[in-house]
């Protein structure tokens, strides 16, 4: 981790490969998703695992978001997985089973976008339901969802762009 802009980095090491990160919008808490099924957070006085009442057991994640301050967050999985209360409580909310590649999530962690490859996902009620874009016949690569929630891209991995039209 950095607190300097990347001048000078910090190491730790949590074990497993650790497939995500966020961090809250001040910089004090950072989130990382990890290969071994775990969850980490750091605000501040070293990472600590975060609860994972309600994950299945034995999942490696494989991206990890949040709001503004690190309490809602959402997960990659077999499902997209999210929780309103810093992680004391899981659900997979209406997210159907996809290898699931990227998600990003608004400031206030109201919208959500994941991509499988395939189609882009969003959901306006924190994964309590889902609308696939209809974006077939490219591979989606990445995703992005601005502070306010009201602009989402999808980057393809032949360099297309596309922003969501529909908020």
């Amino acid at each position: 981790t950095s607190s300097n802009s990347g001048a000078d980095w910090s190491y730790a090491n949590l074990g497993g490969t650790n497939f995500g990160s966020a961090i809250s919008a001040d910089g004090t808490v950072r989130v990382t998703a990890n290969s071994n099924g775990s969850l980490y957070r750091n605000s501040g006085s070293g990472w600590s695992a975060i609860t994972t009442s309600g994950l299945p057991t034995s999942t490696g994640w494989s991206g990890i978001a949040c709001d503004s301050t690190c309490t809602k967050m959402a997960i990659l999985g077999p499902k997209v997985y999210t929780t309103s209360d810093s992680g004391a409580t899981w659900s997979a909310g209406g997210s159907a089973d996809r290898a699931y590649k990227d998600l990003s999530m608004s400031l206030d962690g109201s919208v959500l976008a994941v991509t499988d490859g395939g189609d882009v996902y969003i959901s306006k009620d924190l994964g309590a339901n889902w609308a696939g874009q209809g974006l077939g016949g490219k591979t989606w690569t990445g995703v992005t969802v601005s502070g306010d929630g009201k602009k989402i891209y999808a980057a393809a991995n032949d360099g297309t762009i596309r922003k969501a039209n529909n908020l």
